[in-house]
């Protein structure tokens, strides 16, 4: 049973795989585990800007920001259902996002400044509005393409989420797995924006267990239509913090959306290759016979992939009709299967350069 719902096996089974873990939220939990506590400067966490009563878990307020004396403006209630989602083959609670009308008297003056591109502006809004959303949001950005403080860049998107947290209702709970958000309410979107900010940032730091959690809440705000494309990353993200049972248990389990893509196939072999060698197996035969289903399902991948990474392959193999693909020269001409193919490589290439 979730937020109230009885839950059938199969969405049981589903729902495990979103549920977040709390406690691996804290990026820099994860750095002093990883370097002891003295690679984290003490800020006072928690201390700041304050809770207003709520619990948080996606965000850790710092000493060093605002301090939030009222909600920011954005609050969220139950969605009124409509008929799809009252049939959600998730059993899953919608909310929407709503913004205050002193929320949206500075989102006039916020869009003027992006209107006429000027950063001062935006930057003057967050300034003044510390808890603006999209202010912080842009202002991070902005930081991020002028080859700002990276730093500083993160710590403005989890402000946005901190704000966002302060504004959840009381039943929304982002760590269950059965929290759903209204991607096609416009302040719902901000939301998404946030997290997927704040995921590849956990990314860029090397936090990978927390990128991985974070992945998780995305996906789970609407695992079915997934409008982030939260599947396509998933799978990175386990593998890189070293989840590779999930990864299995993910592609067995999973039934809200198709996992049949390139990424989950072969992130599938090299998660059952992974834990071959962690249990001392001398041969990967399963491992190798998942590979080649997934070779087999997705031939293309293998020249780009292997040169990307630079693996070894034999000429036979690689100039074989088999493994050949047309070549787009636009590539706003890809099909939708090849530019999945190239996300993939993309991401991946990293995982298949080491030495094992």
């Amino acid at each position: 049973e979730a937020l109230g719902v009885v839950l059938t096996e199969e969405q049981q089974r589903n729902r495990a795989l979103l549920v977040a873990d709390a406690k691996h939220l804290d990026s820099e939990a994860e750095i002093r585990r990883m370097f002891g506590s003295a690679a984290v400067k003490d800020k006072g966490r928690r201390l700041g800007a304050g809770s207003l009563g709520k619990r948080l878990t996606l965000s850790h307020p710092k000493a060093n920001w605002p301090a939030m004396r009222a909600q920011a403006g954005i609050e969220m209630r139950a969605a009124d259902l409509e008929a799809g989602q009252a049939e959600d083959p998730t059993g899953g609670s919608w909310f929407v996002m709503e913004h205050s009308g002193r929320f949206r008297s500075v989102q006039a003056e916020f869009l003027a400044a992006v209107m006429t591109h000027s950063a001062d502006g935006v930057a003057a809004i967050a300034h003044h509005h510390p808890y603006h959303v999209d202010a912080l949001l842009q202002l991070s950005e902005i930081l991020k393409q002028t080859g700002g403080d990276f730093a500083e860049a993160g710590e403005l998107v989890e402000r946005a989420l901190y704000a966002f947290e302060i504004g959840f209702a009381p039943r929304f709970s982002a760590v269950s797995g059965m929290a759903r958000l209204d991607f096609r309410y416009v302040e719902s979107r901000t939301l998404y924006l946030a997290l997927f900010r704040h995921m590849q940032f956990m990314s860029r730091r090397g936090c990978w267990r927390t990128a991985f959690e974070v992945n998780k809440v995305l996906l789970s705000l609407d695992p079915v239509k997934d409008p982030y494309g939260a599947l396509l990353t998933l799978d990175f993200h386990a593998l890189k913090s070293r989840q590779y049972e999930y990864v299995c248990q993910f592609v067995s389990d999973w039934s809200w959306s198709s996992v049949d893509l390139p990424n989950w196939a072969f992130s599938r072999a090299l998660a059952e290759f992974m834990m071959e060698r962690q249990q001392g197996q001398g041969s990967a035969t399963h491992s190798m016979e998942l590979l080649m289903q997934a070779i087999l399902k997705f031939p293309t991948v293998v020249p780009v992939l292997w040169s990307k990474a630079n693996v070894g392959v034999d000429d036979v193999v690689l100039t074989h009709p088999y493994f050949q693909d047309e070549v787009i020269a636009d590539t706003s001409a890809m099909t939708h299967m090849q530019l999945v193919v190239q996300l993939f490589v993309e991401r991946h290439t990293p995982l298949y350069r080491t030495p094992e």
